[in-house]
């Protein structure tokens, strides 16, 4: 993880750090870095994810980009803010194509599984009250799994 420039959170997200690795300012197109990097990593993580302790228990498997809050800061606010989710969302789809093209097998289970999530900043990473830019610039590999569908349909019900 670390000569990726990753971390594995509490929730079991990979999170890839390091705007500068990823992507260039304002670019949804992958780095050389970053596809040795995914070349390195994706096929290890589908291969786990995919093997038969693992398949049946994935709902989904989300590919998140998510921006800090400065880039178009001269816009409005709403300009901003949908710029910043185009920009994320072509990032995440960028990654979900690399990765799905890399793969040599395990297409049939992305296919139903691999979706790719924009988010713009609306998940800031701050630190001592104030944004992280770098650390809110990444990408990050999120699996929901079947228990927490389940748990969505009992709170849906409870309504």
């Amino acid at each position: 993880m670390k000569k990726w420039n990753a971390e594995i959170l509490e929730d079991n997200t990979i999170r890839f750090n390091s705007s500068k690795i990823l992507f260039e300012i304002g670019s949804s197109q992958l780095s050389n870095k970053f596809k040795r990097i995914l070349d390195d990593f994706f096929p290890r993580y589908i291969e786990l994810l995919n093997s038969k302790n693992f398949r049946n228990k994935i709902y989904e498997l989300k590919i998140e980009g998510h921006t800090s809050s400065i880039w178009n800061s001269h816009s409005t606010e709403d300009e901003k803010y949908l710029k910043n989710m185009a920009l994320s969302q072509n990032r995440a789809k960028s990654v979900l194509e690399y990765c799905y093209l890399i793969s040599k097998s395990h297409k049939s289970f992305l296919r139903k599984k691999l979706r790719a999530n924009g988010m713009a900043y609306s998940n800031l990473i701050i630190v001592n009250g104030h944004e992280n830019q770098e650390k809110s610039q990444r990408v990050e590999f999120r699996i929901l799994t079947k228990s927490e569908e389940k748990i969505g349909e009992i709170i849906e019900e409870l309504k």
